[in-house]
């Protein structure tokens, strides 16, 4: 006897047959979870080996790309016999780019770190023996801080009747630092590694510096590759909306992080300078310091002053006034003379959305954070703006015609009431 043929019935074979094998594929993942997790990191931890000398390259290109134009426009551009070369005037500018940033490497292991080496042993030292100091009752009278302050700790005892003295200040501020040191032989089987990650990324930057030299050189060609795999992916309106968005970004990120890293080093060596001729203590490593947080707006002078007044009152408590007032004319001259010139209007943030870009991007990314917290900003909220322009645009489209609509309706309302 032959049994008739339903089709219902195989697809709810193939249905039920599809659901078993989906739970027993889930089951066995799960199972496997780690062995799956662990494969995947292995496998982009393969791929990011890879490509990282080619993002290396990228960054190195990218804030490079200003003095290669510059160089282009600016100088060798000029020379009449390389006015019609731009081939030879484009390898040229990033020649010379390379051989200042060579030069610059160059001064700086030979001159720069040696100096700073020689300031962080002398304040390690300088710090070893103020917490042996601390924590001999014998010598704390002896501390030059100890003795500036006496007189107004005993003022601030006597007028609100607490027992606070110089020792347990220096102390508690002084604990964290001893706990570090103390734990400086942990660290000591972990070199090893450092090592070989510096090694590393060493490795990678050479390699970034040969892929961002062929980047430079190549840079229009890369710039039409991507905008015609813009073209390809996008519709044209939005296509052309992304290259704009992207351009206006690149403008921000350029402005603001190349003008806040010359206002930065500019306010380091004036730094430099004035503290050097007032005789203060470890300048090259406080200069430093000063350089580095300054690319931090608004923030950024408070987080230098606190360890440079702290290096000079340990080092040379005398000094300490000197410091706080260099930093201080010198962050006046910034704000209102200096900074201005340099940025002037770079990012468009506000006040309140550059401390809202700060403090975001230091809670998620630390000291980076801090320092692309407001430039990133900056491109979200241009990125807004353009979303918030389209969006009211349309909407004061659609109510002029149905205001034009109305218009017309209402025309033709009055015109058949005139023919009755």
């Amino acid at each position: 006897m032959k049994l008739p043929f339903d089709k219902r019935y195989l697809k709810l074979s193939l249905h039920v047959f599809a659901v078993a094998a989906a739970i027993a594929l889930f089951t066995r993942l799960l199972d496997n979870l780690g062995v799956i997790t662990s494969f995947i990191g292995s496998f982009f931890g393969f791929l990011t080996n890879i490509f990282t000398p080619f993002i290396y390259g990228f960054f190195i290109a990218y804030f490079m790309n200003v003095p290669v134009s510059w160089l282009e426009t600016k100088a060798f551009g000029r020379i009449p016999r390389l006015a019609r070369r731009g081939r030879l005037i484009r390898i040229l500018s990033v020649t010379a780019v390379y051989i200042a940033l060579l030069a610059s490497v160059t001064w700086a292991l030979v001159f720069l770190i040696p100096e700073i080496a020689q300031n962080a042993s002398g304040l390690a030292q300088l710090i070893q023996t103020y917490i042996v100091r601390v924590n001999s009752a014998d010598e704390l009278g002896a501390l030059p801080v100890t003795a500036m302050l006496s007189d107004a700790f005993d003022a601030i005892n006597k007028a609100f009747g607490l027992t606070l003295s110089p020792g347990d200040i220096m102390g508690a501020a002084l604990e964290p630092v001893s706990r570090a040191l103390a734990s400086l032989p942990q660290v000591a089987g972990a070199l090893y590694q450092e090592t070989v990650k510096v090694a590393s990324a060493l490795s990678n930057s050479l390699l970034g510096l040969i892929v961002a030299f062929y980047m430079l050189c190549e840079k229009e060609s890369a710039a039409t590759i991507a905008k015609k795999l813009c073209y390809i992916v996008l519709r044209r309106r939005r296509a052309e909306k992304v290259i704009g968005i992207a351009r206006e970004a690149n403008g921000v990120f350029v402005k603001f992080l190349i003008g806040k890293a010359l206002d930065s080093a500019v306010m380091g060596m004036l730094f430099f300078t004035a503290g050097s001729v007032a005789g203060l203590p470890m300048m090259v490593i406080s200069s430093l310091i000063l350089g580095v947080t300054n690319m931090i707006p608004y923030f950024g002078p408070i987080f230098g002053t606190v360890p440079i007044l702290l290096i000079t009152l340990m080092a040379d408590p005398a000094k300490a006034l000197w410091a706080f007032v260099i930093i201080l004319v010198l962050q006046q001259f910034d704000g209102f003379i200096l900074g201005p010139r340099i940025l002037g209007e770079s990012t468009g943030v506000k006040p309140m959305g550059v401390i809202f870009a700060i403090i975001v991007g230091g809670a998620l990314f630390g000291l980076p954070g801090m320092l692309f917290g407001v430039p990133v900003f900056a491109m979200l909220q241009t990125i807004a703006k353009e979303m918030l322009n389209k969006k009211y645009n349309d909407q004061m489209t659609d109510t002029g015609e149905e205001k034009k609509e109305d218009g017309e309706e209402a025309g033709r309302k009055e015109g058949i009431d005139k023919g009755d």
